[in-house]
């Protein structure tokens, strides 16, 4: 009878290529905001794209 800890799992690689467009949302989204902020002359969406960057690079190191 076969060991059930010697059994290899069935499962597919995953595919990290398909998380690239939410990772390339995720870096430049906040920093984006931060411009508008910057350009529309709006302090609060500044502050808040400045700040979610922040965290974001932070979480992603």
């Amino acid at each position: 009878m076969q060991n059930i800890l010697d059994h290899e799992p069935k499962t597919k690689p995953v595919n990290y290529r398909m998380f690239r467009p939410l990772a390339i949302i995720l870096e430049w989204g906040p920093l984006l905001v931060a411009f508008l902020g910057w350009a529309l002359n709006v302090p609060d969406l500044l502050v808040i794209g400045l700040s979610t960057s922040v965290m974001v690079y932070l979480a992603m190191s």
